[in-house]
């Protein structure tokens, strides 16, 4: 018998039928992936572009099954979702992965003089050791060296050029792809979902009569593993950055509020229901060898990711294992931050 606690009693997902809205490409596609590789038995991967869902079906054309779908359009998702009842009967795990940004990089400060420092006493503050020109302090002849570096502001025409940038097309492109797509995609795979905890509940039960040490051990190891659902959101729903514009960010944070409800509103069924907000990942960039160069340590500075580097692939689908996984299988109604800590600095 195996241990409750073996590695792949906790993180297997031996015979889980997932689907991934935006397999295509991105962390769509690492997420397939990841399933597939570690025992799913089917995952339907839906995107609009059909090339795209091939190339992330190509290392496991068996596992891996391509869907054109739109998340923008309930009747399309329907459709999907109906041949999927055909195939299986049920599903286990959902990922609303979907998502589209419109890039407008908030106007970036004028180029920084040389740095400028006063003397302070040492009771009048304390700062992070950043050292001069980066807002630090340093101790010289018993005086606290403040140091600044001081940019000039962008204009007010600037300021007003990076707002009216985003169209009202590109508002309601944004809340049609990232938000009301994850909405219409969980409406539509509800039902089975909710045939994925009914089906374990008959294959799977949790014997409530156990007595002996033996028989609770097994009942421990047949919890059940609810059906889920993951909406991947954005750290940029959770700062105060417009680094790729406002409509992303705000749409994004209407996922994480979406996802809230969802939770109330899935509970009765036994659904889990959780959001997986990343930070930087080359993967769901452009997937450039350049990109890649990201995770190398250092690339970033600490002010703006803690760990200085971007997340992996590897990284990501340890994450979705989890979230898939009995291990991670009393999460619920949970963001779960992954950035290597640039939320919580800032």
């Amino acid at each position: 018998m195996s241990s409750p606690f073996d590695i792949n009693t906790l993180f297997g997902v031996k015979d889980l039928v997932a689907v991934v809205t935006g397999g295509g490409s991105g962390l769509g596609r690492v997420i397939s992936r990841a399933l597939a590789t570690n025992g799913a038995k089917r995952v339907y991967i839906l995107g609009r572009r059909l090339n795209a869902l091939h190339e992330t079906a190509s290392t496991h054309p068996e596992i891996i099954i391509p869907i054109v779908a739109d998340v923008t359009d309930p009747t399309s998702l329907t459709a999907a979702a109906d041949r999927i009842r055909e195939e299986t009967g049920y599903v286990d795990f959902l990922v609303a992965g979907a998502g589209m940004v419109y890039l407008h990089p908030p106007p970036a400060p004028g180029p920084a003089p040389a740095p400028t420092t006063s003397t302070a006493d040492a009771s009048e503050g304390s700062g992070d050791g950043a050292g001069p020109g980066k807002g630090g302090l340093s101790l010289s002849s018993g005086k606290i060296q403040v140091g600044r570096t001081l940019r000039p502001s962008p204009t007010a025409p600037q300021v007003e050029s990076f707002l009216l940038a985003t169209t009202p097309d590109e508002f309601l492109t944004s809340y049609r792809v990232n938000t009301m797509g994850v909405f219409y995609t969980i409406a539509a795979f509800t039902s089975l979902l909710d045939a994925g905890n009914n089906r374990q509940n008959e294959h799977d039960p949790v014997s409530a009569s156990a007595t002996t040490q033996r028989e609770q051990k097994e009942a421990v190891i047949k919890v059940q593993r609810k059906s889920h659902v993951v909406a991947i959101a954005s750290v940029s729903g959770q700062n105060n950055n417009a680094t790729g514009g406002c409509a992303y960010g705000m749409s994004k944070a209407a996922v994480i509020q979406l996802m809230g409800q969802m939770m109330r509103v899935l509970a009765p069924l036994g659904i889990r229901v959780n959001t997986l907000s990343p930070g930087v990942f080359p993967s769901n960039l452009a997937g450039t060898p350049a990109n890649y160069a990201m995770t190398a340590e250092g690339t970033f500075p600490m002010e703006l990711i803690p760990l200085r580097r971007a997340g992996t692939d590897q990284e990501m689908a340890g994450t979705i294992l989890y979230l898939a996984s009995r291990a991670g299988g009393y999460v619920n109604g949970h963001v779960l931050v992954v950035d290597g800590g640039s939320l919580g600095y800032r």
